[in-house]
C-alpha cells in the first residue's frame, strides 16, 4: 500500500517536472482524481508546495516561508506580552482605589509576592480552591524534584478540573523537564509546546492569575492578580498562544532530539537555507556521499518521506531557530 505521503510528493514532482502544470491532468498522469486529487491538493497548499494563485513553489521556497511565518507568530506574541502588561498597569491604576465600590465583577485585588514560602502557600491555596480551569505557560526550565507539583496536576485532574500546561519548545531538549512532559500527559494533563513562551502564567478558573513582577527576572518576585476584569485580557493570551502551539506526543519529540547530533543540526539548518550537498559538505568537511547519508538519518529519524517534510518536521520540533539568517546561498 503506497504511503499518503509519498502519492502527495509525486503528484507535486507532476505539477514541477511533469509534461503539463494543469492539476487535472498532472493528477491522472499519477493515478488520482475527483477528492483523492482535490486531498492530496490541499495538502500540498498546507505545506505552502502551491501558493494562493496556483503555482508550484521550489521546497527551498516554501521552507524559508514557513520559517518566516513561525518567527513572525513568535514576534507577535511577544508583541502580546509587552500589550497585555501595558494594560494590566494601566487597569490596576484605574481599578485599584475603587476596588471598595466596585460591583463584585469589577473589583480588582493585585497582591506582589517574593517570598518563597508565600509563594507556595498562594499556589497551593488556589489549587486546592481549583473547580474548572487551571492553564499554565512557561518559558524557563523548573528545578528538581517535580513530584510535589505533578501529585497536585493529577489530584486537579481526578476532580474534574481542565489542566493545561504550554511549554517553551527548547525545554524538550531538558531530561528532567521532557520526563515532566510525559509524567503529566500519564495523568491526564494536557501538554503542549511552541518555539517560544511570551511569559510565565498561570490562569486559575477564570478569575485569577499570577505572572513574574518583572519578566525579564521571573524569580525575582511574582504579581497575583485576582479579578475577571483583569484577568481576562491573561486569558485570551493564553487561549491565543495554546492555539498556535503543538500538542506533545510522548516520546516522539524527546527521542528525535536527543538523537540529533550537531552535525545533523547543521545538516538541517543548511538544507532550510537552500544550500546544496555540495555546500552542505564543504561546510561539515566530509563528501557530498556523507551529506546524502546524514540526511537519509534525519529523514527515518524524523519519520519523513523528503528532505523538505523533513524540513518541515524539523521546524515544528523547534530544531530549526526561526529568527536564525539562513544563508541560502550556494556559492563558496
Amino acid at each position: 500500500m503506497t504511503d499518503t505521503g509519498d502519492v502527495t510528493m509525486e503528484l507535486y514532482r507532476e505539477l514541477r517536472f511533469g509534461e503539463t502544470a494543469e492539476p487535472a491532468r498532472a493528477a491522472a498522469a499519477v493515478g488520482l482524481d475527483g477528492a483523492e486529487a482535490a486531498a492530496h491538493r490541499a495538502e500540498l497548499v498546507r505545506l505552502g508546495l502551491i501558493d494562493g494563485d496556483g503555482a508550484v513553489v521550489g521546497p527551498e521556497v516554501a521552507l524559508r516561508r514557513l520559517i518566516r511565518r513561525e518567527g513572525e507568530a513568535v514576534r507577535e506574541r511577544a508583541r502580546e506580552s509587552a500589550r497585555v502588561h501595558a494594560a494590566v498597569e494601566a487597569l490596576a491604576e484605574r481599578y485599584l482605589d475603587s476596588r471598595v465600590t466596585a460591583p463584585a465583577e469589577e473589583r480588582v485585588a493585585v497582591e506582589t509576592v517574593t517570598e518563597r514560602k508565600r509563594f507556595t502557600r498562594v499556589l497551593a491555596d488556589l489549587n486546592a480552591g481549583l473547580t474548572v480551569s487551571e492553564d499554565s505557560m512557561h518559558h524557563l526550565e523548573f528545578g528538581s524534584p517535580l513530584d510535589e507539583g505533578l501529585r497536585r496536576d493529577a489530584a486537579a485532574v481526578e476532580r474534574g478540573v481542565r489542566v493545561r500546561c504550554l511549554y517553551s519548545r527548547r525545554l524538550l531538549r531538558v531530561p528532567h523537564m521532557a520526563a515532566l512532559f510525559e509524567r503529566q500527559t500519564e495523568v491526564g494533563v494536557e501538554v503542549r509546546t511552541a518555539p517560544a513562551v511570551p511569559i510565565t502564567m498561570i490562569v486559575v478558573d477564570g478569575h485569577t492569575a499570577m505572572l513574574p513582577l518583572d519578566p525579564a527576572r521571573p524569580r525575582d518576585g511574582l504579581v497575583v492578580a485576582r479579578a475577571p476584569v483583569l484577568v481576562r485580557s491573561y486569558a485570551a493570551l493564553y487561549e491565543y498562544c495554546w492555539m498556535t502551539a503543538a500538542p506533545y506526543v510522548p516520546g516522539c519529540a524527546a527521542q528525535a532530539t536527543a538523537r540529533l547530533t550537531e552535525e545533523h543540526r547543521t545538516a538541517l539548518r543548511m538544507l532550510a537555507g537552500g544550500a546544496k550537498d555540495e555546500r552542505i559538505a564543504r561546510a561539515l568537511g566530509v563528501s557530498p556521499r556523507t551529506v546524502s547519508r546524514i540526511l537519509a538519518e534525519l529523514m527515518q529519524e524524523l519519520g519523513a518521506s523528503s528532505r523538505f517534510e523533513a524540513g518541515v518536521r524539523a521546524a515544528r520540533l523547534g530544531l530549526l531557530d526561526p529568527d536564525q539568517d539562513l544563508d541560502a546561498g550556494d556559492g563558496g
